[in-house]
């Protein structure tokens, strides 16, 4: 059915577009919880690439996605979310004051 050659070319293809679709599909979802805003832009950037499968979808939302990254309230938006997040972090890491003997 399929010679080693046409396999050969099918594996490579596979090796590619596999590891691009996941840091495309990881960006959007980190995105939509304004988080990891450099995997964001890389992602957004990789979907406009015609290395993958869904280059016909991804070129325009790429775009967008790319643009709507640019705008500075998204950026701050990006940022607020990061600076709650480590706060949270650092309160999760103190100990409480209840549970201690006393």
């Amino acid at each position: 059915m399929f010679g080693l050659a046409e396999l050969c070319i099918l594996a490579s293809v596979v090796l590619v577009t596999l590891p691009v679709s996941f840091v495309i599909l990881t960006g959007a979802w980190r995105m939509r919880h304004l988080e990891s805003y450099r995997l964001c832009k890389t992602a957004a950037i990789l979907a406009m690439l015609p290395i993958h499968a869904g280059f016909i979808l991804g070129l325009p939302l790429g775009v967008w996605a790319f643009v709507l990254l640019n705008d500075p309230e998204v950026k701050a938006a990006f940022r607020a979310n990061e600076l709650q997040m480590q706060q949270a972090k650092a309160r999760r890491r103190q100990p409480s004051r209840e549970t201690a003997p006393g």
